[in-house]
Protein backbone atom coordinates (compact mmCIF):
# COMPACT_ATOMS: atom_id res chain seq x y z
CA UNK A 1 0.00 0.00 0.00
CA UNK A 2 1.81 3.55 -1.14
CA UNK A 3 2.19 6.01 1.41
CA UNK A 4 1.46 9.85 0.69
CA UNK A 5 3.30 11.75 2.56
CA UNK A 6 2.13 15.87 3.14
CA UNK A 7 4.69 17.75 5.11
CA UNK A 8 3.55 21.95 5.91
CA UNK A 9 1.16 24.84 7.63
CA UNK A 10 -0.25 25.21 4.07
CA UNK A 11 -3.29 23.07 3.55
CA UNK A 12 -3.97 24.34 0.21
CA UNK A 13 -1.19 21.76 -1.24
CA UNK A 14 -2.91 19.39 -0.12
CA UNK A 15 -4.44 19.21 -3.44
CA UNK A 16 -1.48 18.05 -4.75
CA UNK A 17 -1.38 14.82 -2.58
CA UNK A 18 -5.47 14.36 -3.37
CA UNK A 19 -4.15 14.42 -6.58
CA UNK A 20 -1.61 11.85 -6.27
CA UNK A 21 -4.29 9.21 -4.43
CA UNK A 22 -6.48 10.11 -7.73
CA UNK A 23 -3.89 8.84 -9.82
CA UNK A 24 -3.17 5.72 -7.38
CA UNK A 25 -6.29 4.59 -6.79
CA UNK A 26 -7.10 4.75 -10.85
CA UNK A 27 -4.10 2.06 -11.02
CA UNK A 28 -6.26 0.04 -8.42
CA UNK A 29 -3.77 1.00 -5.12
CA UNK A 30 -5.85 2.73 -2.11
CA UNK A 31 -2.93 5.35 -0.89
CA UNK A 32 -2.94 6.06 2.66
CA UNK A 33 -2.43 9.73 3.62
CA UNK A 34 0.10 11.18 6.07
CA UNK A 35 -0.49 14.84 6.76
CA UNK A 36 2.49 16.12 9.28
CA UNK A 37 2.67 12.75 10.66
CA UNK A 38 -1.09 12.39 11.16
CA UNK A 39 -2.26 9.48 9.22
CA UNK A 40 -5.41 8.75 7.23
CA UNK A 41 -6.32 5.65 5.89
CA UNK A 42 -8.15 5.25 2.12
CA UNK A 43 -11.40 5.09 3.81
CA UNK A 44 -11.23 8.21 5.62
CA UNK A 45 -10.07 10.55 2.65
CA UNK A 46 -12.89 12.80 3.20
CA UNK A 47 -11.73 13.89 6.47
CA UNK A 48 -8.91 15.78 4.56
CA UNK A 49 -11.31 18.42 3.71
CA UNK A 50 -12.08 19.62 7.02
CA UNK A 51 -8.43 20.87 6.91
CA UNK A 52 -8.55 23.26 3.95
CA UNK A 53 -9.59 26.70 4.15
CA UNK A 54 -12.76 28.02 2.40
CA UNK A 55 -10.96 30.32 0.10
CA UNK A 56 -11.54 30.62 -3.61
CA UNK A 57 -8.42 28.05 -5.48
CA UNK A 58 -5.36 29.55 -6.94
CA UNK A 59 -5.17 29.01 -10.90
CA UNK A 60 -2.72 26.14 -10.57
CA UNK A 61 -5.24 24.13 -8.30
CA UNK A 62 -7.77 24.50 -9.87
CA UNK A 63 -6.49 23.21 -13.07
CA UNK A 64 -4.96 20.08 -10.92
CA UNK A 65 -8.91 20.01 -10.13
CA UNK A 66 -10.51 20.68 -13.53
CA UNK A 67 -8.01 17.45 -14.94
CA UNK A 68 -9.17 15.00 -12.65
CA UNK A 69 -12.93 16.02 -11.57
CA UNK A 70 -15.94 17.11 -13.01
CA UNK A 71 -17.76 19.39 -11.23
CA UNK A 72 -15.62 22.21 -11.07
CA UNK A 73 -15.18 23.11 -7.87
CA UNK A 74 -14.74 26.56 -6.10
CA UNK A 75 -12.93 26.90 -3.09
CA UNK A 76 -10.39 24.60 -1.21
CA UNK A 77 -12.65 22.58 0.67
CA UNK A 78 -14.89 21.92 -2.14
CA UNK A 79 -12.17 20.47 -4.43
CA UNK A 80 -11.09 18.39 -1.84
CA UNK A 81 -14.14 16.74 -1.08
CA UNK A 82 -14.37 16.03 -4.98
CA UNK A 83 -10.77 14.72 -4.97
CA UNK A 84 -11.20 12.44 -2.19
CA UNK A 85 -14.77 11.33 -3.77
CA UNK A 86 -12.95 10.84 -7.05
CA UNK A 87 -9.88 8.77 -5.00
CA UNK A 88 -13.32 6.58 -3.79
CA UNK A 89 -14.48 5.56 -7.61
CA UNK A 90 -11.32 5.28 -9.20
CA UNK A 91 -10.35 3.24 -6.53
CA UNK A 92 -13.33 0.83 -6.83
CA UNK A 93 -13.14 0.94 -10.66
CA UNK A 94 -9.58 -0.40 -10.35
CA UNK A 95 -10.59 -2.98 -8.42
CA UNK A 96 -13.10 -4.04 -10.09
CA UNK A 97 -11.45 -4.26 -13.33
CA UNK A 98 -8.14 -6.47 -11.29
CA UNK A 99 -11.10 -8.97 -10.56
CA UNK A 100 -12.18 -9.26 -14.07
CA UNK A 101 -8.33 -9.38 -15.52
Amino acid sequence: MATLRFRGSDFRDLIDTLAQAVKLSANGERPVIEVNGMIISPNDVNSIAGLMPQAPLSTRHRVVGDQLVTDKPATYRTAAASLARRTHEASNAGIRRQKRG
